[in-house]
């Protein structure tokens, strides 16, 4: 890579907006479509000659905040006749109208005769006609900017509309100022592939017969609708609401956007262009006065001196204008530099390599899912959260489709909880309901997958009576079970109890039945005639680099040498052996609690202090950068292992059991201790190093073992798949469509 071009910019700060490609005195840099379907520069090293011009026009490497801080806000509309033709009320159109009127250029995005998005440069009514209207594209820049370039070293007066990201690599290119210039950006929502358009179009339209396409389409609906209008020649007219067509719908939701608009400078103020235009979605709470009809009204940022002389040009074209803030101005549109994308957004993109526009789209928001998983997902403790984000996410990258069905609603709670934050930040749920709607979840998946902890534990989890044990799915569907427990101590002694007998009786109709330990394998197999298979927990089915990524997302961090302390019950015993440690190695310790530190608070009052709020990121990155842990619950060592670390654990003897297993199994049981006693006697182990090439050896067979059941207790066929050598592409393609039909009942 070449440290003096625009390879330097990581490719998810990359906004495409083709400054470099303009700039380039040698077009050593062209613009290629990636893999994803979106525009990147790619550098001709044999024509470069590393004049580093196009890292210095770069918005990403170069950020333009040249704008007001606080600039002028209005609320503007134009008359009906005029805002019928645009999306909201017309505010290009003034703008265009005024530099046309002055002999100017108006350049803004178009589609081709083949209906791809672009720009391009006109000087007449009819090219500003087709600029006008919204298209959630992004637009393909071409050379624009350099046509631009010459017009203004002409003397002539351009208007240029885009996006922020391509308003400022228009001005970066340029490298001054031009008074014979107008930009204006809109309030961008964030742009799709134009590949995803292409595939779209091509699988849904017959563009050889389509005349126009309206995004936003106004007719008697109004400007707040989010219909598309495809008009053909004929005349004839198929209007569709964003839910019932796919391409507006996954651009809704977020679904292909391009990376770089997770984080966007653009879209904030200072903004980049003089203008800045967009809907007024605030005007029914901020001014319902102004609101006359549903034609349309827009809100108008004039963000310098030279924007507001050309603004007190054009005011009269205007029938409404009020000025607001920027706070009521910004009101339903973006305002934030991050942005948050679908959580199936990578996902979907790479289905489409392998399947059509529509099904990718059903597939990644739609449902059925291909699994759906069930358990005690709000958990306060951290590692049964961290457990069921982990088999979620492992047949999540192994390519299915996966829903999180989350713990029934039971009331109105007024602040939401650390693990239902973690939960929607991270995974994809089906909607919260209450017990009796179960049922409705049925429409979410084909398998049902129940997920590990003490979840068939009738005393701790008596409140959600038989939803553990899958009641509410439907017989048709697949019943599977991974790391379920019963707990230690069976729940009822009696078996003419009626709840065992509904238990049995709903578990015999679970096909496939793994468990963590000998405890619940007992349980299970004399209890319930069941024949479980013994798996890994499912923590391990991620590794340290999934890990890390979490990690990573931690806002409050831990700094210089200490101990990870994760402790659930804080017993005196348990503190006396976190003291011998601290004084052992001669490092402080960071204490952690679960997630309900309500409960924790109360707790201090026995010497310990444990970090306040703390978030499941936090839980991991503090262990990931400890020298040493110490805990009383498996998840912690589960995790002290993952990170090669060294660690001792003091269990109680109630304890499951279920870690003292596994340590066994890796050599490791001389780090299980049941009381501090017994970790004082062996104060040896606290400065020995655990040999984790021979630990991983004997752990990567037990996860291999566990993935393979996982993959079998599923039992369907992924529809992201290697292609068969045997098969021809065409043969490769049918049978591929074969698999997605059978796959999707939409």
């Amino acid at each position: 890579m070449n440290s003096n071009t625009i390879e330097v910019v990581k490719k998810e700060l990359c906004s495409g907006c083709s400054a470099c490609y303009n700039a380039c005195p040698k077009d050593a840099i062209k613009m290629e479509y990636d893999e994803e379907g979106f525009l990147f520069p790619v550098v001709d090293e044999e024509r470069c000659v590393s004049c580093g011009l196009c890292k210095n026009v770069c918005p990403a490497l170069n950020p333009y905040k040249e704008n007001d801080k606080e600039p002028k806000v209005y609320v503007v509309k134009r008359e009906e006749q005029y805002a019928k033709a645009s999306t909201s009320a017309g505010v290009f159109a003034a703008l265009a109208e005024y530099v046309l009127e002055n002999n100017g250029y108006v350049c803004g995005a178009v589609y081709d005769e083949n209906f791809k998005v672009c720009h391009m440069v006109t000087d007449n009514t009819e090219g500003v006609n087709r600029i006008k209207q919204s298209k959630y594209v992004q637009s393909e820049i071409g050379l624009v900017y350099r046509e631009i370039k010459v017009l203004l070293e002409e003397g002539q007066f351009v208007l240029f509309s885009g996006t922020p990201c391509q308003v400022a690599g228009l001005r970066k290119y340029l490298r001054k100022r031009y008074d014979n210039l107008i930009t204006m950006d809109i309030l961008c929502h964030g742009v799709p592939a134009p590949r995803s358009w292409e595939r779209y179009l091509e699988e849904n339209i017959d563009r050889s017969k389509l005349k126009k396409v309206e995004f936003r389409h106004k007719g008697n609906y109004g400007f707040k609708t989010a219909r598309i209008c495809f008009t053909y020649d004929d005349g004839r007219k198929v209007v569709q609401r964003a839910g019932e067509n796919p391409y507006y719908y996954q651009f809704q939701r977020h679904l292909g956007l391009r990376n770089s608009c997770t984080h966007c400078e653009g879209a904030v103020v200072p903004r980049v262009g003089d203008f800045s235009a967009g809907d007024f979605w605030g005007a029914s709470k901020y001014c319902p006065e102004l609101i006359e009809s549903d034609k349309g009204i827009s809100i108008l940022f004039v963000n310098n001196e030279h924007a507001q002389y050309h603004f007190e040009k054009i005011k009269d074209k205007f029938s409404l204008m009020n000025e607001t803030t920027v706070l009521k101005g910004m009101s339903g549109n973006r305002s934030k530099v991050t942005r948050y994308m679908h959580l199936n957004r990578d996902r979907f993109l790479k289905m489409l390599q392998y399947m059509s526009f529509n099904d990718a789209v059903k597939k990644n928001i739609g449902r059925p899912f291909d699994v759906a998983i069930y358990g005690n997902t709000m958990s306060t403790n951290y590692g049964v959260l961290v457990g069921y984000y982990a088999l979620y996410k492992y047949l999540y990258d192994e390519g299915y489709g996966v829903v999180m069905i989350p713990a029934p609603q039971f009331g109105v709670s007024k602040k939401k909880s650390h693990a239902q934050r973690f939960m929607e930040e991270n995974v994809v749920q089906a909607p919260v309901r209450r017990m009796d709607d179960f049922s409705e979840y049925n429409a979410w998946g084909d398998v049902f997958l129940l997920g590990p902890d003490q979840v068939w534990n009738q005393k701790l989890f008596k409140v959600r009576q038989f939803n553990f044990c899958l009641d509410f799915v439907n017989e048709e569907k697949k019943k599977i079970a991974y790391g379920s427990s019963f707990g230690k101590l069976f729940s009822f002694e009696d078996e003419n109890d009626s709840d065992y007998a509904k238990i049995q009786s709903l578990l015999s109709e679970f096909e496939q039945v793994a468990v963590l330990d000998d405890v619940t394998m007992n349980i299970a197999t004399s209890k319930y005639a069941m024949s479980p298979k013994q798996v890994i927990d499912p923590i391990f089915l991620l590794g340290e680099d999934e890990y890390n990524a979490v990690a990573d997302k931690a806002i409050m961090t831990t700094e210089g040498s200490n101990i990870a302390v994760y402790v659930l019950n804080g017993k005196k015993d348990f503190r006396k052996g976190v003291s011998f440690v601290e004084d052992t190695l001669q490092l402080p310790s960071i204490y952690m609690g679960n997630g309900n530190y309500e409960k924790l608070k109360k707790q201090q009052v026995s010497g310990i202090k444990y970090c306040e709020n703390l978030q499941v990121e936090e839980w991991i990155n503090n262990i990931r950068n400890s020298k040493f842990v110490i805990t009383d619950t498996s998840y912690a060592v589960y995790l002290a292992i993952i990170f090669r670390k060294n660690f001792v654990v003091i269990q109680s003897q109630n304890a499951m059991g279920t870690l003292e297993e596994l340590l066994s199994r890796l050599n490791l049981k001389n780090r299980y201790f049941t009381t501090a006693e017994e970790l004082i006697a062996t104060a040896e182990v606290l400065t020995q190093d655990i040999d984790y090439d021979a630990v991983n050896k004997i752990l990567g067979a037990e996860i291999d073992k566990s993935k393979e059941w996982l993959m079998n207790a599923i039992g369907r066929e992924k529809i992201i798949s290697a292609k068969k050598e045997s098969e021809s592409e065409e043969e490769n393609n049918e049978n591929l469509w074969k698999r997605i039909r059978n796959a999707i009942k939409w």
